[in-house]
């Protein structure tokens, strides 16, 4: 990942897409769908664990040994759509994170949550890490070839490894109907 100090990077929907086709081509390629968060958070040397998360938080982004190490943690009791969408959440987070910070690097106090307030839509980190998780786990390039091929929500949610919910706000973004919806 290309670094660029903070003052010189736009927290947009658009970077947010960028950087996630950016991490597709580089650390998943031609391996298909559904794409696994929790493969290119390793192969861009963040670790992942599961445990019981406290209240409503899904997962925590933190970092350890002087800010060098990152950590994300997930919660062992989600659904295994909701703990990829997390994970691809937090991904953002760390994407993001070294791209503000590259000189200064991040601290260990510094800890990021996925949590209710992550769907907000007020808060732009937010609304980027969220636009990043639905970029790697459903590229837009193949939400649209999928689309035409008159599948229902239920199938390219499937496809995706996604909640129906995620899947519907990723056509919602992308301004796509399907043929064919459930329930």
């Amino acid at each position: 990942m290309g670094r660029e100090t903070m003052s010189n990077y736009n927290i947009s929907r658009e970077n947010a897409e960028n950087e996630a086709k950016g991490l597709i081509n580089s650390e998943w390629a031609d391996r298909g769908l559904p794409i696994d968060p929790t493969y290119i958070a390793k192969q861009v040397g963040v670790s992942v664990f599961e445990l019981d998360l406290p209240g409503d938080v899904d997962a925590i982004l933190k970092y350890y040994q002087g800010g060098s190490t990152p950590a994300i943690f997930v919660d062992s009791r989600s659904a295994l759509n909701r703990k990829r969408f997390s994970v691809a959440h937090e991904l953002g987070h760390f994407v993001l994170n070294t791209r503000l910070h590259p000189e200064d690097g991040i601290l260990e106090t510094d800890t990021f949550y996925r949590d209710g307030n992550s769907q907000s839509g007020d808060n732009p980190v937010e609304v980027f890490t969220n636009q990043f998780a639905a970029e790697l786990l459903m590229p837009s390039k193949f939400v649209r070839l999928l689309a035409e091929q008159s599948k229902t929500d239920l199938v390219l949610a499937a496809d995706f490894g996604v909640s129906v919910e995620a899947l519907r706000n990723r056509l919602n973004t992308l301004k796509i109907k399907l043929d064919s919806l459930t329930g």
